[in-house]
């Protein structure tokens, strides 16, 4: 327990630098988020409705409302901080390296039963716009684990400038955007909101 306190201190401050290095960039990121969340809310009022079954909706508003938080928090920054201060206390910072590629081996295990699942799922018209939905979700868990687990080949991938912003930023944009597109035609689906089309003027989008 005096290790995980002694952890906390060491990563306090580099936390607190993080926060206080926040620019309008990341606040327009968590907005970013935000929209996106909101727009899955909605599905999942509109889908609890018309379908009584909103389970994906609900739980991807809520780890977008996680994810934006985390962008003005900095949360990820402070979980990698304190693993690695509590591996220095502990002895085995020395043997991070294989426990970080583990994780990664796990994140991508879990990426590909979670994938095979949904092509399993996939159905052509009702279920297109939620599966695309969810795979961007998954590809910001992703994003997100191996920013958390910070490995060196993974850090020097992420970092990697393009256009001024880093190859991590422009793939959490690209996510947020393909959620944000998939939900609003989602919402636009007869099958989703009924009320927005007369009676046989159903269309598909």
């Amino acid at each position: 327990m005096d290790n995980i306190y002694q952890a906390v201190e060491v990563a306090s401050p580099i936390w607190q630098q993080a926060v206080f290095r926040l620019s309008w960039w990341h606040g327009l990121v968590a907005v970013a988020y935000g929209v996106a969340a909101w727009l899955c809310f909605l599905n999942a009022r509109a889908t609890r409705e018309a379908q009584g079954s909103c389970a994906m909706w609900c739980v991807a508003a809520a780890l977008l409302c996680l994810m934006g938080a985390n962008v003005m928090l900095q949360g990820d920054v402070f979980v990698t901080q304190m693993c690695r201060a509590l591996a220095r206390l502990q002895g085995w910072y020395g043997q991070r390296r294989e426990l970080q590629y583990l994780a990664l081996g796990l994140v991508a295990l879990a990426v590909l039963g979670l994938g095979l699942r949904a092509f399993q799922r996939f159905k052509p018209h009702a279920q297109s716009h939620t599966d695309a939905a969810s795979a961007a979700l998954l590809a910001l868990l992703v994003l997100l684990a191996l920013r958390t687990v910070s490995a060196h080949g993974t850090d020097a991938m992420v970092n990697a400038r393009f256009f001024g912003l880093s190859v991590g930023r422009l793939f959490e944009l690209a996510g947020i955007a393909w959620v944000t597109l998939s939900a609003l035609r989602n919402l636009r689906q007869p099958s989703t909101n009924p009320e927005s089309y007369p009676s046989g003027t159903g269309r598909h989008v």
